[in-house]
């Protein structure tokens, strides 16, 4: 929709397009400041996110979206009035205000994963400690059960002259199954980046 006013604001031009729309009030003349009045339906200026600002009108319960832009009509450097092109822009709206909507969806959609992750992590983590404890007590009980007879024979010869032999063997023995428990700890740390809880 195209017209054109001089700077009295008298409506000189009107296109077909817009003669023959009925969304517009039969006017000779308009204030280019105030818009609104053009139109035959309730109508409100809109500011855009995009610093373009829009008319907003109800018609028949649905809401239609016009662009405006004014431009100055000159000669020389004196003004003769403005020519006003309208084109609707309600699918554009329409869109952009979809698109808003699906992006607070994928926001909350990724808190969820994110959310869901963590705790995929920590269920996986709980997994492999207990996949860790049980590699230790597998692979260190015979050493253990080895410890404990090694003890129970340190205890029946405290006497003996062989206790301090038997006691550096136990000591050296617990000392290599202390260091591997550390390894298998340390390795986890490593991997997880925390203490095991």
């Amino acid at each position: 929709y195209i017209f054109v006013i001089d700077n009295k604001g008298n409506i000189v031009y009107k296109n077909e397009a817009f003669k023959s729309s009925r969304i517009f009030n039969d006017l000779n003349t308009v204030d280019i400041n105030n818009l609104k009045s053009l139109f035959s339906h309730n109508a409100k200026i809109v500011n855009s996110n995009l610093n373009n600002n829009y008319i907003q009108l109800e018609i028949n319960e649905k809401i239609k979206y016009f662009s405006y832009k004014k431009k100055k009509l000159k000669n020389q450097d004196r003004i003769l009035g403005h020519m006003v092109t309208i084109i609707e822009i309600t699918h554009v709206v329409d869109l952009v205000n979809e698109l808003e909507v699906n992006n607070k969806k994928y926001i909350e959609t990724n808190k969820y994963l994110s959310n869901y992750t963590n705790i995929v992590y920590q269920l996986e983590k709980e997994k492999e400690i207990k996949i860790l404890i049980e590699e230790i007590i597998t692979t260190r009980e015979k050493s253990m059960e080895d410890l404990v007879l090694m003890i129970e024979d340190l205890e029946k010869n405290i006497d003996s002259d062989e206790f301090q032999t038997k006691l550096n063997n136990a000591i050296r023995l617990n000392i290599d199954i202390l260091g591997e428990v550390r390894c298998a700890v340390t390795a986890y740390r490593e991997y997880y980046g925390g203490d095991i809880r």
